[in-house]
């Protein structure tokens, strides 16, 4: 099943070059200019890896236990023009304005903005590195295109924090059935 997430994470994999150069805009992918422009600046560490990682896993807790919290997210959401202002402005502010979400997000010492920017580029370099040989190539990517320094960061991490994205990935999975994908 493709997500909404999936689809931004495959859209920014073909729109964020290798060097790390300012992507051309395309409206097409769910990011704005500027969701592009902080997309490929941003840098994953073990760090805020860690801290997303911890904050998914709390918002699943949340997510069981508040019935109506994606509900709350989604209207929050339908208030916001997030083609102008873009899904990672969108997103922080949708966090940011439902208590218990900011409240885990203070605890992990994480800002909105920075858990949606690490959780999308931790995806893309998941998705990279989990496809297998020559895929992407046959869709046209290059090995050059995919090769960004989250990818090659996700690729090199070590066996505690490769353990802990496994573990990530089975939350991801669990919060696509509690919620609707598109906030968390």
């Amino acid at each position: 099943m493709i997500t909404i997430w999936h689809s931004v994470a495959l859209g920014s994999i073909l729109s964020v070059s290798v060097a790390a150069t300012l992507p051309q805009y395309n409206p097409h992918l769910g990011l704005n200019e500027q969701d592009q422009a902080a997309l490929a600046q941003h840098r994953l560490t073990v760090e805020n890896v860690r801290q997303m990682f911890a904050v998914d896993r709390e918002l699943l807790k949340l997510l069981k236990k508040v019935p109506d919290l994606d509900a709350r997210a989604a209207e929050l959401e339908k208030r916001s023009d997030a083609e102008r202002l873009g899904i990672f402005t969108v997103g922080a502010t949708v966090y940011e304005t439902i208590p218990e979400v900011a409240q885990i997000l203070q605890k992990h010492k994480i800002s909105a903005r920075d858990y949606m920017l690490t959780k999308i580029a931790a995806m893309i370099a998941d998705m990279v590195s989990a496809a297998p040989a020559g895929a992407l190539q046959r869709d046209g990517i290059g090995e050059r295109d995919v090769r960004t320094p989250a990818v090659k960061f996700w690729t090199a991490m070590g066996p505690a924090l490769k353990a802990e994205a496994a573990q990530w990935n089975e939350v991801r999975r669990q919060l696509a059935k509690h919620g609707r994908q598109k906030v968390w």
